[in-house]
């Protein structure tokens, strides 16, 4: 009887294929799995939410200078190719020099 094991060792081809092309891609690895309605909704909201933070002038992170900027590139390198693309466009906001409150 062939265990779990066996089956995934002959299972053939790259199994971290879908994990890579869905960072790269959000939701292009649901699509390779052939679950097209959760890769459609994981498409739609991501980019959307992409798209609504760069028309608000969201910040991209760019270079470490402490540990929150050091987090915050983590979080923004998530977005695979499109925080490549949007870096590489110029999109986004610069640092803030100016701060106001209450």
């Amino acid at each position: 009887m062939a265990t779990a094991q066996d089956k995934r060792d002959t299972a053939g081809g790259f199994q971290y294929l879908p994990l890579i092309v869905g960072w790269l891609v959000p939701g292009a690895g649901h699509f390779l799995l052939r679950k097209w309605g959760r890769g459609a909704l994981l498409s739609a909201s991501i980019l959307g939410m992409f798209g609504i933070g760069i028309a608000m002038q969201g910040k991209l992170y760019a270079g470490v200078h402490d540990i929150l900027d050091m987090l915050s590139l983590a979080g923004d390198l998530g977005n695979g190719l499109l925080y490549i693309v949007s870096r590489a466009a110029g999109w986004g906001a610069d640092q803030v020099t100016v701060t106001t409150g209450d």
